[in-house]
């Protein structure tokens, strides 16, 4: 799932480097992005939420496996798409002469989580998403407090509350918490709508923005 994730927020290369060329202001660009992409994390993750635990057409494929089967499938959909909320300003940063700090962290921070991984497997039974997990939340902290350097915009705000919302229902079903998934999805629809129109508001306002600044 990585890579998909990681190929939608590519599609902004082209528009990042040419603003930073031409020294105009990502923020608002990034303000949108950030909120699109909590969306569709949402969607996404609440699709695997359902589909795992009715099991369509997956229980097919997966009779030989464990029932854990299906919360690491939630886990892995929902760790995979941190991604997304980071990579944004990930890009902003690399064309704005941060690479070389950016490298030096990744790799420190992939060499610790991968080291910290084959200790602590060494004695415990652990899942390995957990690691991923750690290294993407780490890569997320250092991105946004490098980007501050460049940037005083807080793109936290712009975050869906359908992501927080799911995200509660992914630790409920991380630690086997019985909830009603149902009555769940309704909730979420409600709070779905509510994103969308503020992502309408979003867009609109970021389209003004920018016939403004193609004008001037």
């Amino acid at each position: 799932m990585k890579p998909i994730f990681a190929s939608l927020s590519s599609l902004l290369l082209p528009i990042i480097s040419v603003n930073i060329k031409e020294k105009k202001d990502n923020s608002e660009l990034l303000k949108l992005v950030i909120m699109v992409n909590s969306v569709i994390i949402s969607v996404l993750v609440m699709i695997s939420l359902l589909v795992t635990e009715y099991q369509f057409i997956i229980s097919f494929f997966l009779n030989d496996f464990d029932e854990s089967i299906y919360t690491i499938i939630v886990l892995a959909v929902y760790v995979s798409a941190i991604l997304m909320f980071y990579y944004p300003e990930f890009i902003n940063l690399l064309f704005s002469n941060y690479e070389r700090q950016l490298f030096y962290f990744m790799l420190l921070n992939y060499s610790l989580c991968l080291g910290g991984y084959y200790l602590f497997s060494k004695k415990y039974e652990l899942n390995i998403l957990l690691f991923y997990l750690l290294f993407d939340l780490l890569n997320l902290i250092f991105t946004k407090y490098l980007h501050r350097k460049i940037s005083s915009t807080r793109f936290f705000r712009q975050i869906g509350i359908t992501f927080w919302l799911v995200t509660g229902f992914v630790f409920f079903t991380a630690i086997d918490f019985d909830f009603n998934l149902s009555f769940s999805f309704i909730f979420f629809l409600v709070f779905l709508i509510y994103d969308l129109n503020k992502l309408k508001k979003n867009l609109k306002s970021y389209d003004l923005l920018k016939e403004v600044d193609e004008k001037s």
